[in-house]
């Protein structure tokens, strides 16, 4: 999985602007069909102005699942910006990474184990090398937990939005916009 915020912030616009361009438009043509009934009446107008108010409500159907996948763009906006610009997530390398993570955490206890049970008695003059060492490794250690942690933490988050994400697709109803046969009402 490949996340760009900031062009995920554009398709938002792209699509805000789409679903009021489409909304304007279908309204446009409307009013203007009504225009023409209210000058030109037969059965064939009435029949068309039917097909034209069914036509209007399933255009408010429409519009409404278009604005529910706009909010689904704008949760995982909300959401993946707070993780980072670019997130880059390959969901079958988890578990190996943490393993690997692991491995070096075990790596740093077992140089500090080592470091640790030194006799410093024998050569004193090394004593300042040694404990540079050992807080170097503490150091490492510490950031590599923390490393660990917040990616766990983030790899939780993301698991967590994309629960959501399937939750809130769910309940959009998608449909197919056709233009509809107008030969029989011509």
């Amino acid at each position: 999985m490949k996340v760009n915020v900031s062009k995920l912030s554009s398709d938002i616009k792209r699509l805000s602007s789409f679903i009021n361009e489409y909304e304007k438009a279908f309204l446009n043509i409307y009013n203007n069909f009504k225009e023409v009934s209210t000058y030109w009446k037969d059965p064939r107008t009435d029949n068309y102005m039917l097909k034209i108010n069914e036509e209007l409500q399933a255009l408010n159907i429409t519009s409404e699942e278009l604005t529910k996948l706009k909010d689904v763009y704008n949760y995982l906006l909300d959401k993946y910006s707070k993780i980072g610009k670019k997130i880059e997530y390959n969901k079958n390398s988890v578990n190996s990474t943490i393993k690997k993570l692991d491995n070096c955490i075990f790596d740093l206890k077992q140089a500090l184990n080592k470091y640790n049970s030194l006799d410093t008695g024998v050569f004193p003059q090394f004593n300042g090398v040694i404990y540079s060492h050992i807080r170097t490794i503490n150091y490492n250690l510490d950031s590599i937990s923390s490393i660990k942690m917040t990616f766990e933490k983030n790899v939780a988050y993301i698991n967590e939005i994309e629960e959501n994400i399937k939750k809130m697709i769910s309940k959009i109803d998608i449909r197919f916009v056709k233009e509809g046969d107008i030969g029989e009402f011509i």
